[in-house]
């Protein structure tokens, strides 16, 4: 999504020789398993969703950089997708370089050292900015926010929230997020209502099914070695 960027944050651009746009802050992710698992099972979905398609690019973790000339306006969030934009990987994403589309969807999973900024200057900087839809998950069930799966959509510049009964739909997408009773992320297709699967997922049924093949490959090998076995027997007769 195109947006005016002038109006965000102004400042005395640098000479560009002077510019230099990190793509890591050195730290990685320090909040553990848990918010990686489910970055990594939400940016696989979304990344097959649209592999099809050259001009939507879906990224985890990559820094942002909405301001030319100033690398501190910066955020990273744990999952985007921008539509309108050639699919190739990126170092980094700067927003002019990109005729100034922003992402259309970020996600942000909670974590024990971040949380308490995804609901507040991460939701105001996204709503600044055009962002038009907004997810907030914390995967412990309520420990760092309640409800527990919060969604925004950006209505007349304003975030309307559009979470509801553990559930959000997102337009931009075309998938309902559901939190489970048993604590779990599921993404569903909207127009199919089909549960959409991770990459982890997808890997163990296609090892169920190979292990599935080889034991009924096994049967077929013992009922064959059995008629073999019975076949001199028939012919004395």
């Amino acid at each position: 999504m195109a947006v005016d960027l002038k109006t965000i944050a102004p400042v005395t651009p640098l000479e560009a020789e002077e510019v230099e746009y990190p793509d890591s802050d050195g730290q990685g992710m320090p909040d553990g398993d848990p918010q990686r698992t489910v970055m990594e099972d939400v940016e696989s979905i979304l990344a097959r969703r649209y592999a099809g398609d050259p001009n939507v690019y879906v990224s985890a973790n990559n820094f942002v950089y909405y301001e030319e000339g100033d690398p501190t306006q910066v955020f990273s969030p744990d999952v985007m997708v921008v539509v309108g934009v050639p699919k190739h990987e990126r170092d980094y994403y700067q927003v002019w370089n990109e005729n100034d589309n922003v992402p259309d969807f970020v996600m942000e999973i909670a974590a024990r050292t971040t949380f308490k900024k995804d609901l507040g200057e991460k939701k105001s900087l996204y709503r600044l900015l055009g962002i038009r839809e907004f997810i907030a998950f914390d995967h412990t069930g309520g420990e760092y926010f309640s409800p527990p799966l919060q969604g925004f959509r950006l209505e007349n510049r304003r975030y309307k929230p559009i979470h509801q009964s553990n559930r959000v739909k997102s337009e931009v997408l075309g998938i309902e997020f559901h939190f489970t009773p048993d604590g779990q992320l599921h993404l569903y297709d909207i127009a199919s209502g089909k549960r959409l699967l991770t990459d982890r997922e997808l890997a163990n049924l296609a090892e169920a099914a190979l292990a599935r093949a080889a034991q009924l490959e096994a049967e077929l090998d013992r009922l064959r070695a059995e008629r073999g076995s019975l076949t001199p027997a028939a012919s004395d007769k």
